[in-house]
């Protein structure tokens, strides 16, 4: 019986289908779970709307939907996608053949796979959103890949229609329809360019179509302008199945980007009774190219008629005016702001000047009537310049720049400091590398202690590739140090003028008051071709958007992780199989546990990912800034390696990473007697060594003291301590008090990078009485009866004078260490002299 009710069953579910293939139903709800699963990875297998909120049941062409997979856990999945052969039938929206792995399936995701709430941790989740475009085919390959390797397993997508119904007959047209030929190619215009736009027309319905005239709808939405005294073109007559031309004579816009633009048109004609139709739906699509810069004004440098603005002196102001771009910009103001009539105001002068065109990279100069009135202090006065100007489309522009005015007040500060032969390209290209150079001078009577030197950057535009600042402990009269800043514009900025500036504070000998003197070093940054604007890049490209390494520096012989975040800028172009190769300046730096390239699957249009390399850095790399260029290859979704204008799929980043040496300071033992005597002078002495293999800046040596002890002789400021170099330090204490006096050696300086170091070398003394008053105890020489040496007679040395004889004996022995270490310093001096010699000769 049982048999029989097993037979019965089976035929009735062969019927089923039977009844399902001839009248093109879905499968069962059922199949959701899994379809022709061939393997040992996939478990289960559903299809969702692409919310995920509900199950799709019924796929047929031109259904989007998502594919949800639920993998068997246990095993490392490294990737899992379409197979390219199946690309045709089941096309990615995104335009990737990758899964995303779902990490929290919702319960709505759980209940279509047929899982239950407790099992959900016994598998493993990928989703992909997909537009089905075959014709009944269901079958779909999936790659898999695993720590193990990879593997094919083939799925049948539940929902798929066996049999596709056929496409209901389009009613019969009575009026002509038009519509921009299917294959026309996307025409490619430059900016700033003329051309003629051929808009390929063609009638599709069976009524010939009469006085066909076509315009532009929206004219002013796009960057193509048509001749004012032609804004159509007139098809006499467009018979059915036949195409014609529409012909638009344009010019682009000189401040067009880099994208595809959609020209919509409208049509006016007649059928063939002579009633007339109106169609505003048609788009022509064209692609233009940027083959010009947009204006940007910017100040490139200003200058006084002396190099001081005194006080109660008529002066002059020149602001030089460059458009860095190569389109002219129209109607240029600009307005001076900041004045202070205590300090600074214009001289019978207007604040906003009109200064009228400025071609594409071309300068004007604006000249300003300024005074610094009588009882002005001297210092800095700083003033704010804004341009406005326009395009030639009308564009408005306004871009700002700030200027620092030095005035020389009655006082007449004895200081003066200045910067002089500042140097700097006038454009850099976004990723380029430039230097700013320039002397600062002590042009003063007195010397400039504390001097600062340092460079003000838009840090949204530049980064540094040395330390932006430098210190001197001081500058005498007449005395220069020339100094270079090396920066790096970064890759996605946008074109414009940024202020950079070179910065000197500076104090007087005895003064705790800062001066200052400021001197303009901006520069013009021309922009990538995607960076800054808003239109839609077709061209995938992937760049490094931002990158770390965990702080400012890495040290030398240590490693570092290398954080990359790497974004496909492309809206419209998924990227793959792509090759990321490192190449470091000099070979300074190593992966670690990899070869120096590594491999992506895929990324998204506008997709980031962020990718974590482990480097270590050479144990003798130098003390510097290196670079590190990281190489892209890669495919387009399509899988072509060269775009349409047969140049390869290759972009090159460079990042760079600050790299220092360890701080290696060592010193001799500190020279110091154990015992010593009150008001007695103790000599301190050692010498100290550079054992590193970077140079100290700045350094100081200088002994802190506790307690009863006083310091007799000043500070030794060394300067720059160059690696393998050796010195020596010398000084007197002298103990006020009775006990354990305690104190340290402090060496200050800044390394490489600029930031302040501290190393501290304590020492300590023990300090007895002064034997000179110490009660009781009598005089030196004093005798004392009844004692003597054994075996003789005669007066016998007391006590005081034993003690005496004690503290002349320790005062001896630190004069013959004293001469010992002048004898010392004497002789390397002599050999550093004879050494210069050699070398001069």
């Amino acid at each position: 019986m049982l048999n029989q009710s097993l037979a019965l069953s089976r035929l009735l579910a062969i019927g089923l289908m039977v009844v399902m293939l001839v009248t093109g139903a879905a499968l069962p709800a059922a199949a959701a779970e899994v379809t022709g699963v061939t393997g040992p990875y996939i478990a289960k297998v559903g299809t969702f709307n692409t919310s995920l909120s509900s199950k799709v049941t019924s796929i047929r062409t031109g259904t989007d939907f998502a594919l949800v997979l639920a993998l068997k856990a246990g095993a490392d999945y490294e990737g899992v996608g379409l197979s390219t052969s199946s690309l045709s039938t089941f096309s990615p929206l995104d335009g990737l053949a990758g899964m995303k792995r779902v990490t929290s399936p919702s319960a709505a995701t759980l209940s279509g796979l047929g899982i239950a709430e407790a099992a959900r941790e016994d598998y493993v989740y990928y989703r992909i959103d997909l537009e089905y475009k075959g014709n009944g085919e269901g079958a779909l390959p999936i790659v898999i890949r695993t720590s193990e390797g990879t593997v094919e397993e083939t799925i049948v997508v539940p929902g798929i229609r066996v049999v596709e119904e056929r496409p209901e007959p389009e009613p019969q047209v009575y009026q002509p329809v038009i519509r921009v030929k299917d294959g026309a190619s996307t025409p490619l215009m430059l900016s700033g360019s003329k051309g003629t736009l051929e808009i390929p027309l063609t009638n599709i319905s069976e009524d010939d179509a009469k006085q066909v005239i076509v315009t532009f709808a929206e004219p002013g939405a796009t960057p193509f302008k048509l001749d004012q005294s032609v804004t159509h073109d007139t098809i006499d007559r467009l018979c059915s199945e036949d195409t014609e031309v529409a012909r638009f004579d344009v010019v682009v816009s000189p401040t067009a980007q880099t994208r595809i633009y959609a020209i919509k048109l409208q049509l006016q004609y007649k059928d063939s009774d002579d009633k007339p139709h109106t169609d505003d739906s048609l788009v022509y699509y064209v692609r233009v190219k940027a083959a010009n810069v947009e204006p940007t004004i910017g100040i490139t440098s200003y200058r006084f008629m002396g190099d001081k603005v005194a006080a109660g002196v008529k002066d002059q102001i020149g602001l030089v005016l460059e458009n860095a771009g190569t389109i002219d910009a129209g109607d240029v103001r600009i307005k001076l702001t900041g004045f202070d009539a205590s300090n600074l105001r214009l001289d019978g002068d207007m604040e906003t000047k009109f200064v009228g065109i400025i071609g594409g990279k071309r300068t004007s100069v604006v000249t300003f009537n300024i005074l610094a009135p009588t009882g002005a202090k001297s210092g800095t006065h700083e003033l704010t310049a804004e341009m406005t100007y326009i395009d030639m489309d009308g564009k408005a522009y306004t871009t700002t720049s700030k200027i620092y005015v030095p005035i020389e007040g009655d006082e007449l500060s004895a200081l003066d400091m200045k910067v002089l032969n500042l140097a700097r390209p006038r454009a850099v290209s976004a990723g380029g590398i430039f230097s700013v150079s320039f002397e600062v001078k002590n042009e003063g009577r007195s010397a400039a202690e504390l001097v600062e030197v340092s460079m003000e950057y838009p840090g949204e535009a530049v980064v540094p590739k040395t330390s932006p600042r430098r210190t001197f402990r001081v500058i005498e009269p007449g005395a220069s140090e020339t100094l270079t800043f090396t920066f790096q514009a970064r890759e996605k900025a946008a074109t414009n003028f940024y202020d950079l500036y070179a910065v000197v504070k500076y104090s007087s000998v005895g003064s705790a008051e800062q001066l200052q003197v400021r001197e303009y070093a901006g520069i013009s940054v021309v922009g990538s071709e995607d960076g800054g604007g808003d239109g839609v890049s077709g061209r995938p490209k992937i760049i490094i958007r931002d990158y770390g390494f965990g702080g400012d520096t890495v040290l030398a012989g240590s490693e570092f992780d290398l954080e990359l975040e790497l974004y496909n800028t492309s809206s419209v172009e998924g990227i793959r199989n792509i090759k990321v190769t490192l190449k470091p300046e000099e070979g300074v730096f190593s992966p670690m546990d990899m070869a120096s390239s590594f491999f992506i699957e895929a990324m998204g249009r506008k997709e980031s990912m962020t990718k974590v390399v482990r480097m270590r850095v050479k144990n003798d790399a130098s003390v510097k800034a290196y670079g590190l260029t990281v190489t892209f290859e890669y495919e387009d979704s399509a899988g072509n390696a060269y775009d349409d204008q047969n140049n390869p799929y290759k972009e090159e980043e460079v990042v760079s990473i600050p790299v220092i040496q360890p701080v290696r300071l060592e010193t001799s033992e500190i020279g110091i007697p154990w015992e010593a005597y009150v008001n007695n002078p103790i000599p301190l002495s050692f010498e100290f060594y550079n054992l590193g293999k970077s140079t100290l800046y700045n350094m100081m040596v200088k002994v802190e003291v506790e307690g009863e002890l006083q310091i007799q002789g000043s500070n030794y400021y060394v300067g720059n301590f160059e690696a393998g170099r050796s010195d020596y330090f010398d000084t007197t204490l002298i103990p006020m008090a009775e006990g354990q006096a305690a104190g340290m050696v402090v060496f200050e300086y800044e390394d490489a990078n600029g930031e302040a170091g501290r190393i501290e070398k304590p020492f300590s003394v023990n300090v007895m009485g002064d034997p000179m008053g110490i009660p009781g105890e009598g005089f030196p020489g004093e005798e004392v009866p009844g004692e003597g040496y054994p075996g003789e007679g005669g007066p016998v040395p007391g006590p005081g004078s034993k003690l005496m004889i004690l503290a002349v004996l320790g005062a001896m022995t630190a004069l013959m260490g004293g001469v010992m270490l002048w004898k010392r310093r004497a002789e390397k001096k002599r050999k550093a002299a004879l050494e210069a010699v050699e070398d001069d000769e």
